[in-house]
């Protein structure tokens, strides 16, 4: 198959556009490789086009919300892609249906009117990780992948969620109020809200090394050094044999 989309896009031209999908393509193959090629000997632009991370994807949704005639907290951006994800053709399919609701798309509106997803695995592989539940943390992982998340979506969630819950877990060690970690860590006062719960069940020392965990994880599946969904899988495992409080 790749050999012959290498052939009809020589044979197309220089004037030709194409468009390659790949879930997580191999910048080290032969193939992609010589579509780079081919790119540069008819003096074409190549552009890559990637999922964005949950931050970005929320300051998306605070453009795309103004050039479509309404707006969107941020509050209400952050909660709509812990619910959709960071797929920009959910989230613009997500918001617009918003807008038709309401012309100023709150955090309260995205709760009610838009169904936790991914968010709800998530946040249930967290509850299962805080009370070293091996099993319903794969449970939650394998119904992840089930719905069609990638496994460097579930990594990207797991970093973010881990990157915040030590944040919050570090101004607790230090006798912090949430408004305190709110001003020390720079993240939203509803995000430290929500899961200072969470934070109080893990020690500082274990999120630093799941976050190291996870970092190696994604290292090792773009290296090509494991297989993507059994790195998941082991991860998972790991960090719900990890220490805690």
């Amino acid at each position: 198959m790749q050999r012959d989309l290498l052939a009809a896009l020589a044979a197309a031209g220089p004037r030709a556009e194409a468009v390659v999908w790949d879930r997580e393509p191999d910048r080290r193959s032969s193939f992609f490789t010589q579509i780079q090629r081919h790119v540069k000997r008819v003096d074409g632009q190549a552009q890559e086009f990637r999922l964005p991370n949950p931050a970005t994807a929320a300051q998306w949704l605070l453009e795309q919300a103004r050039q479509r005639g309404g707006a969107v907290t941020p509050e209400g951006a952050q909660l709509l892609v812990e619910r959709v994800g960071t797929d920009r053709w959910a989230l613009s399919a997500e918001l617009d249906r918003l807008l038709l609701v309401t012309a100023a798309v709150s955090a309260e509106t995205v709760r009610t009117e838009v169904a936790p997803k991914a968010a709800a695995e998530i946040f249930g592989m967290l509850e299962a990780l805080s009370r070293g539940q091996r099993a319903a943390a794969l449970r939650s992982t394998q119904a992840l992948l089930a719905r069609g998340e990638s496994e460097f979506y579930v990594l990207s969630m797991l970093a973010y969620q881990f990157r915040t819950l030590h944040a919050i877990r570090r101004g607790l060690d230090r006798g912090f109020t949430e408004r305190q970690i709110v001003e020390a860590s720079g993240l939203k006062p509803f995000v430290v809200q929500k899961n200072s719960r969470h934070a109080g069940r893990f020690s500082a020392v274990y999120l630093r090394e799941a976050l190291a965990r996870i970092l190696a994880t994604d290292f090792a599946i773009r290296r090509g050094r494991v297989d993507q969904r059994t790195a998941l899988l082991m991860l998972a495992l790991t960090l719900a044999s990890g220490p805690r409080d």
